[in-house]
């Protein structure tokens, strides 16, 4: 079993870089939490954790979990071909709940050549995730049965691209996002396909990537589409509290104008009080250190 939870990687190399390279030479169980991944390479990968040709080391990651990870590419070269997130080789890779920020090309699904040597899915796949700005958010090469849904793919070139004559026959649907970087819609889009118990649970409106895992939320009512869920108070909280579950720290957002807080004071189930201070009546966004028991 090889966990990697919680990490910072920063490269500042402008070359080929491997990347985060997860040894494969035997079976693992793998688990990739909650780190973060932030590279200026011209070539090679963010995430390497998987082949990308045929090899002995094949199938050795089969059923890894990628989950809660922040991937960020600041390199520069329009050419460039990096793998963000790589699974090649291997089959029921979850990919659940990441971000991706401008990797040239985001997920990846390999296996095969032209001659065959294909792999198939019996489970797994891509869900809940968000892709900004990649020249290809997604590519499944050469593998079958590759279950891709409720994911944020975003481009804000899109226009350019069908400027160039391509993809004209696409249709863009303005989801109305708060803005483009949490990928929050205003309001509901109940307009997403139900996919059953297995699927039913994204991210939160309130998610962030920290070194824990970002906020989920359950579906509800009518299915959403896109990675973020809306739960039924979304947009009418006048104190908001996230995320949930917390661990070292949490956020307390003011949304209603007219509320004014003299101070914050949070008291546990016992009735201890485990937070006070006074706050800055002009001051609507609150993080609060804190040093918190599971279950709190």
């Amino acid at each position: 079993m090889l966990t990697i939870e919680g990490t910072s990687v920063n490269n500042t190399e402008s070359g080929n870089w491997a990347g985060v390279n997860i040894p494969r030479s035997e079976s693992t169980a793998f688990y990739y939490r909650n780190n973060s991944v932030t590279s200026i390479n011209s070539e090679g990968y963010l995430l390497q954790a998987g082949d990308d040709v045929q090899s002995s080391r094949n199938n050795n990651l089969d059923g890894m979990l990628i989950t809660g990870n922040k991937f960020t590419w600041n390199g520069t070269g329009a050419s460039s071909i990096i793998h963000g997130l790589f699974t090649g080789y291997n089959i029921n890779s979850v990919v659940k709940y990441n971000y991706l920020d401008k990797t040239p090309h985001g997920i990846l699904f390999k296996s095969g050549t032209g001659y065959g040597f294909n792999m198939t899915n019996t489970s797994g796949g891509a869900a809940y995730n968000i892709v900004k700005n990649a020249r290809l958010s997604l590519r499944i090469k050469r593998m079958n049965g590759v279950r891709v849904y409720n994911n944020t793919f975003y481009n804000d070139a899109f226009a350019e691209w069908q400027a160039l004559g391509y993809d004209t026959h696409s249709v863009v649907v303005n989801p109305g996002f708060v803005n483009t970087n949490d990928f929050v819609p205003a309001s509901r889009l109940d307009c997403g396909t139900d996919l059953g118990a297995e699927f039913q649970t994204g991210l939160s409106e309130s998610a962030v990537w920290s070194s824990y895992n970002p906020a989920i939320a359950a579906q509800n009512g009518p299915w959403q589409p896109g990675a973020r869920v809306f739960t039924p108070d979304s947009g009418d909280q006048i104190i908001k509290i996230y995320p949930n579950p917390a661990y070292n720290h949490i956020y307390i957002s003011i949304k209603e104008p007219t509320v004014v807080l003299d101070y914050i004071r949070i008291i546990n189930l016992s009735r201890n009080i485990v937070f006070q201070d006074e706050v800055d009546p002009d001051v609507r966004e609150f993080q609060i250190r804190l040093n918190l028991l599971p279950g709190y």
